[in-house]
């Protein structure tokens, strides 16, 4: 071996040397060099004091400032236990700014050690940031059903990232994260000097939307990188070919002026949809609606017009005419109604109808969008539907009625309405309500809130030109008639006050149709004592807002009232005998209004005290039950009914006639009785009605824990039987369990007991050998043994031949 070396291996090590060097050179570049050559940083701080506690993203570039050129600076790492390590020297440039790259930095503590202080600047952290992309669907169709969710999730609040696919330029990438309907998202720069078909998304931790309509189909993989950190996440989605919604919109029938119109639109499960009502052309009346349906789950929704209210409180009233609703009625709270713009007057000027909303035909017109030019007028895109809205000139209300209901039901809601009993009547029991139903009324929007209210809306109807009024008709020689007037607080002649107003109180469900408007007549002075008689005035005058133009459409319709003093009698009479059941029931008339509840008690001094409330019925008859059927024939009792007051005294109860009953008797046979393994076995089930009604029941047999019979509708007639059977194999030997159910109760039960099946012995065994053990085969070793012993010579022939 010798130590000389040779010009190769010198080159060689001259080589390793530079590399050495070169090394040294890339590693200060890493953080010095390269922070350098971009011009800018994506945070810089105004000194080394400024970049104590303070959080930075794996990956960022840095610039600290407050140095002269040339000065050296050390960035270490804190490595705890008051160690620590030198990453890289660093030098000042001409701006006198330090700057370095924390992309090769690991995930930890730092510091600066500068000349300026006898002690290092406190830490900063450096942190790699997380980032998880995501997108809600695994694809998404390009047109009708093309939006679609995509979740951000990162340990770092605020952050930008670029955004690319294979096979999507940059038009397509802004329109999907922020051109297209609905999108969520904001680009903040397209990176056209790059040209490398990414966009940058602006602060996008968190779910927003995206839209793939008019996207090439196909399967794109998405990358997300953090603009200024290593964090980077990957998600892709299939884009399919969609269909073209179809939306459409109908309505069912012409509705009158001043009702309640619905419009059917089917979305064709799109988010947002285009209705226009009306074109202002035709009709001087046109609106613009944006339906939001997008948390909404069904296609089709129902748009409810107030065409009362259409066209009289200018463009921001227009809000309060159209609505979503249910099919019950109820407003439709995933739905939201916007009117995106309104043209509602025959002049530029006005901004209302010069009168209420006219009959005639309006056209409804649906598609995807508006494109608006100005608050009042707009143009839909791609008009997909069109229908017509007819309003009918209004037709004649017809007349009043009136109705009572029980004096203790309180009548306040619609739970009160629906759980009443209302009862047309010209008579009425004082005490009891007065109602009137005022028939094909109509103004179902004018009146859309008040009908349903529960509270008084004379005021709401005297609007409207109706009123309500009694007029006494028995006041009696010399007297004037009461006039009681739900409207102006005026005498019928209006020459003086009237101090007999009358409230008229809303009882309506929550479905009023314009059909029939239910309510109840009150007042501060008692109009129902003293058998008072009354004229019902119900008057619909010419007034702004009713439709009537003329007087002579002027309504004026009257109707009889009497008012009664509350009565009742029993149907017994003191001393009558009674049947004595478990079920008595004695009868009684009233002239209270049926729904009432009375309260009856029959007693017995010593022997028993039966109470009952029941309801009176819609024939006037109260008909309380009492159980006398533990009481003795020949005990006496009182009757007596404790609301209105009548009393019966020495009743007598006397035995009544047994009542028929029924009595199914119920057996079991099996035949043969003591069945051996391998029988077949007939179980017959049988009932025979032993009573005089007619019994009903079911039934079910289980034979060994299996369900043989049943039936589940068993009807027999008093003396009347049947039966029924089925067979079943005793396969083995053995007890079997039965049980009979009827009406689900154990009738009968029992056990089956099958026996072994016993043969004759003919002394032979199963195997072919005789009882005595002598073989009945071949003698000595046997076939088998004789076949091996032919077969071992014959090859040990062969053997010696060769």
């Amino acid at each position: 071996m010798t130590n000389d070396a040779t010009y190769r291996e010198k080159g060689r090590a001259l080589f390793l040397a530079a590399l050495m060097v070169m090394s040294v050179f890339a590693m200060s570049a890493a953080f010095a060099g390269g922070a350098a050559a971009d011009d800018h940083a994506d945070t810089t701080f105004t000194d080394a004091s400024s970049t104590e506690n303070a959080l930075l993203w794996q990956g960022q570039e840095i610039a600290v400032g407050g140095y002269s050129e040339g000065d050296e600076v050390q960035l270490r790492e804190d490595l705890g236990d008051d160690d620590d390590r030198l990453v890289t020297q660093l030098t000042a440039n001409a701006d006198g700014e330090i700057e370095f790259d924390t992309d090769d930095l690991d995930a930890g503590k730092y510091f600066i050690v500068d000349d300026s202080t006898d002690s290092p600047y406190d830490t900063f952290e450096v942190v790699e940031q997380s980032l998880d992309v995501e997108w809600d669907d695994s694809s998404v169709d390009n047109e009708g059903e093309s939006e679609t969710e995509i979740e951000f999730d990162s340990n770092r609040g605020t952050y930008n990232v670029n955004a690319s696919a294979d096979g999507l330029d940059v038009e397509d990438l802004k329109n999907i994260f922020a051109n297209n309907d609905n999108t969520e998202f904001t680009v903040v720069d397209d990176n056209e000097e790059e040209d490398d078909d990414t966009v940058t998304l602006e602060d996008v931790e968190g779910t927003h939307v995206a839209n793939f309509s008019d996207i090439d189909a196909g399967e794109y993989d998405f990358d997300f990188e953090v603009t200024d950190s290593t964090a980077e996440a990957n998600d892709s989605i299939e884009v399919t070919e969609g269909e073209e919604a179809e939306r459409s919109v109908e309505v069912n029938e012409a509705v009158d002026q001043g009702e309640l119109a619905h419009m059917l639109v089917d979305t064709d499960g799109t988010d947002n949809s285009a209705l226009q009502v009306g074109v202002h052309e035709d009709t001087n009346y046109e609106v613009g609606l944006d339906i939001d349906t997008s948390d909404y789950d069904d296609d089709e929704v129902i748009i409810q017009m107030n065409t009362y209210l259409a066209g009289q409180n200018g463009v921001s009233g227009e809000d309060d005419v159209f609505t979503a609703i249910d099919e019950d009625g109820d407003v439709e709270d995933d739905v939201t109604v916007n009117v995106e713009y309104a043209n509602i007057s025959d002049s530029t000027e006005d901004s209302t109808l010069p009168g209420l909303l006219g009959d005639g035909e309006y056209e409804l017109t649906v598609g995807d969008d508006f494109t608006t030019v100005d608050n009042t007028e707009g143009e839909i895109d791609n008009e997909e539907d069109s229908a017509f809205l007819t309003l009918s000139e209004r037709t004649e209300n017809s007349d009043i009625s009136t109705w009572t209901a029980p004096a203790d039901d309180s009548l306040d809601d619609e739970e009160d309405f629906e759980d009443t009993t209302l009862t047309e009547t010209d008579t009425i029991a004082d005490g009891d309500k007065t109602i009137v139903n005022i028939e094909d009324l109509g103004h179902s929007a004018a009146l859309e809130d008040a009908a349903e209210s529960g509270e008084d809306i004379s005021g709401d109807l005297a609007d409207l030109g109706v009123t309500i009024g009694l007029e006494e008709t028995n006041a009696g020689t010399n007297a004037d008639p009461v006039y009681y007037n739900s409207s102006t607080g005026e005498t019928e002649d209006g020459s003086e006050d009237n101090p007999y107003g009358l409230s008229l109180k809303s009882i309506n469900d929550l479905d009023y149709d314009g059909e029939n408007l239910y309510v109840v007549l009150d007042s501060d002075e008692d109009f129902s004592d003293d058998e008072q008689q009354y004229e019902v005035t119900y008057n619909v005058d010419e007034v702004d807002g009713n439709y009537i133009d003329d007087e002579d459409d002027e309504i004026e319709e009257t109707h009889e009232l009497a008012y009664e003093d509350a009565e009742f009698d029993w149907n017994v009479e003191d001393e009558d005998e009674v049947e004595i059941s478990n079920a008595t029931e004695i009868t009684g008339e009233t002239n209270v209004a049926p729904g009432t509840e009375l309260d009856a008690k029959a007693s017995s001094s010593g022997n028993f005290v039966e109470d009952n409330q029941s309801e009176v019925n819609a024939d006037g008859i109260f008909a309380p039950t009492f159980d006398f059927s533990d009481a003795e024939p020949g005990t006496e009792f009182d009757l007596e009914e404790r609301v209105l007051g009548d009393d019966v005294e020495d009743l007598v109860l006397v035995g009544g006639e047994e009542e028929a009953e029924a009595d199914l008797d119920w057996n079991v046979n099996t035949d043969p009785a003591e069945p051996v393994a391998g029988d077949d076995v007939d179980v017959t089930v049988s009932a025979e009605n032993l009573g005089d009604e007619t019994g009903n029941a079911s039934y079910e047999f289980i034979f060994g824990g299996d369900t043989l019979l049943e039936g589940d509708d068993v009807s027999l007639e008093g003396g009347e039987s049947d039966s029924w059977s089925e067979t079943v194999t005793a396969e083995e030997a053995g007890d079997y369990e039965w049980e009979l159910k009827v009406d689900g109760e154990v009738e009968e039960s029992g056990t089956l007991t099958v026996s072994e099946e016993t043969t004759e012995d003919d002394g032979s065994s199963d195997d072919g050998s005789s009882d005595d053990g002598e073989s009945e085969g071949t003698p000595g070793f046997g076939v088998a043994v004789a076949v091996v012993a032919l077969l071992a010579a014959a090859m040990l022939a062969l053997r010696r031949q060769n």
